[in-house]
């Protein structure tokens, strides 16, 4: 659907409806800077928003700085809620990345989409999706001002915090004139891009530092170099007390080795593994990834597999002769 559809969707909105926001699971700095961005903006037009967890977890502390964090509610506080009149879904191309909120969107009145991956499925009463934006949080700019919404400092940062995250520092082939154009327009709204930077990049824990420690440790050169990889497990954050969300970003440490093109991180968990991709040129890891029922853009990229604990050469096997230096 066309983005005129989805302005009048936002314009629609009213004072007496329950609004609640959602991302995916396992939030990234993409997905809560979209949620918080547009509740605080809906809010401050008037209206009765929310943001919501996609399960019942508590929302990532890297993100606690953002304005309305503390806000968040989980699917089961809002599953009490005697009805939902909208839901909208922001940085989730389905509807089962959604967890736990999913059946309160299924029972929701009205549903509204805002996604920048390639569409992979038909969900919500309206949808706009444009792959070509670096990032969710882009889009929510993009569509608060042509809706006319308020946009103050705290709309702004949200907004930048997002999008700084998904082009990895605008390093990412993702990152076009339009997106360094709209980081500049929220930076001349007040966003204080050192300190974003410094609380995103450069505010790591000792527990994260020993994480990332043992992760260089593990770290091998295959495909003729043009590909690195690594691997932690559950019983590396529980020894080095690091938590999860500290380690969103780690996999780019040994994506900057010179002449790799491709970096891969196992994260074994209990009774999941989760397999993070990315790529520093051309190169699309979100084909390989949905080759295994996962997804995400061409540089950045993961795979989840419930119930899967394979032993690391099994998967490597699997993922390695489809990358470069093969």
């Amino acid at each position: 659907m066309s983005i005129t559809e989805t302005i009048e969707f936002l314009q629609g909105l009213q004072p007496d409806e329950r609004i609640v926001v959602c991302g995916h699971v396992r939030p990234d700095g993409d997905c809560i800077g979209s949620t918080l961005a547009l509740v605080r903006s809906l809010r401050l037009a008037g209206l009765n928003a929310y943001p919501m967890l996609a399960d019942n977890k508590r929302a990532p502390e890297f993100y606690d700085w953002l304005e309305g964090f503390d806000d968040f509610l989980t699917p089961e506080e809002v599953g009490s809620w005697s009805e939902v009149d909208v839901f909208i879904v922001v940085d989730s191309p389905v509807s089962k990345r959604l967890s736990g909120a999913q059946p309160i969107l299924e029972r929701a009145t009205r549903s509204l989409v805002i996604d920048h991956h390639p569409e992979l499925e038909d969900f919500g009463d309206v949808r706009f999706i444009d792959p070509t934006t670096a990032s969710c949080t882009q889009m929510v700019w993009d569509l608060l001002h042509q809706a006319g919404f308020p946009i103050d400092r705290d709309v702004a940062t949200a907004c930048y915090a997002g999008l700084v995250s998904d082009t990895g520092r605008f390093m990412f082939t993702n990152t076009t004139a339009d997106t360094l154009r709209a980081a500049a327009e929220m930076v001349e709204v007040g966003v204080d891009i050192n300190d974003v930077n410094v609380r995103l990049f450069s505010s790591k824990s000792a527990e994260a530092l020993e994480l990332e420690a043992l992760m260089l440790e593990r770290m091998m050169i295959l495909n003729n170099g043009k590909v690195t990889a690594s691997w932690l497990t559950q019983s590396d954050f529980e020894t080095t007390g690091a938590r999860r969300d500290e380690a969103e970003n780690i996999i780019d440490i040994i994506r900057t080795l010179k002449g790799s093109e491709v970096a891969i991180l196992v994260t074994f968990g209990d009774s999941s593994t989760r397999v993070s991709l990315r790529s520093k040129t051309d190169f699309s890891v979100a084909a390989i990834a949905e080759e295994f029922g996962g997804g995400g853009h061409q540089a950045a990229a993961g795979v989840n597999w419930p119930d899967r604990t394979d032993d690391l050469s099994t998967i490597l096997d699997e993922l390695t002769p489809r990358l470069p230096g093969a």
